[in-house]
């Protein structure tokens, strides 16, 4: 956090296919290149459509963050909000914002449980051990 600069810090957090998903035979339609972009795979790709023959159907959305299902609560604090505490005990603002659909894990990412805490808890924990 640089004095007087304004900053947007955007990162997504791609959770594993549910239960119910693996036994629907679903497929993951997110892929992951360097912890940066996100390729969304048409699930209907496989559909011959004459007129769309030559077009990729794949999205790709390039963010500062990208974490896949294997990033730990820890990762995804020292990447995204770790950073931000000097600032904040210093007197400049700081929001964490979680966006997504219900269910997707938005109260797990900010809170976690007792044993594997999210994002909140580690920041009080560590704002605590620099007093």
């Amino acid at each position: 956090m640089k004095k007087g600069a304004y900053n947007i810090l955007v990162c997504v957090r791609c959770h594993p296919l549910s239960s119910l998903e693996y036994q629907l035979s679903a497929f993951e339609t997110i892929r992951i290149i360097d912890e940066k972009m996100v390729i969304l795979i048409d699930p209907y790709r496989m559909v011959q459509i004459p007129f769309l023959k030559n077009r990729s159907r794949e999205q790709r959305y390039a963010f500062d963050f990208v974490f896949d299902k294997n990033s730990t609560q820890n990762i995804l604090f020292e990447k995204s909000t770790k950073f931000l505490i000097e600032g904040v005990v210093n007197g400049y603002n700081a929001t964490v914002f979680s966006y997504c659909a219900t269910g997707s894990g938005k109260t797990y990412t900010m809170l976690g449980k007792e044993t594997n805490p999210g994002i909140m808890p580690l920041t009080f924990r560590l704002n605590h051990l620099t007093k």
